[in-house]
């Protein structure tokens, strides 16, 4: 099983908001997802090109914003278009899951001080590993 797992890249979460997004890494075994840190929106791509190069970052996870009746929020068109360049571009695999409830989890546990976009790509991340669902970007 561990060669099985060595061949695996990591697997990367996305918070994607309008003006940070939040970053989480899988570990090399992609069971534990570990907050990376925030970025500009400025620099996102060029953060995502670094870690598919010097982390092996093969899957990228973008969180996406759905109301609680399911239906698609203001930011999801945006998140799609983004999803779908860094597939074009990188040629990973990107899924978007949706993060309803990740905001309210994140702000209980950790409060409103600064940002915490990272903690809610980890919340992504981690429901990823953990159930493997979500919506792959063709």
């Amino acid at each position: 099983m561990s060669v099985i797992l060595s061949a695996m890249g990591r697997v990367l979460g996305v918070d994607y908001g309008r003006k940070r997004v939040g970053l989480a890494i899988s570990d090399s075994s992609r069971k534990v997802a570990l907050p990376h840190g925030v970025v500009k929106r400025e620099k996102f791509m060029e953060e995502v090109e670094k870690l598919i190069r010097e982390k092996g970052v093969d899957t990228v996870v973008f969180g996406l914003p759905m109301s609680l009746s399911g239906k698609e929020l203001e930011m999801a068109g945006e998140i799609r278009e983004v999803a779908r360049r860094i597939k074009e571009k990188f040629g990973v695999k990107v899924i978007l899951k949706d993060e309803r409830f990740t905001s309210k989890l994140v702000e209980e546990k950790f409060g409103r001080d600064g940002p915490i976009d990272h903690y809610s790509a980890g919340i992504i991340l981690q429901e990823y590993l953990d159930f493997g669902t979500g919506q792959e970007v063709e």
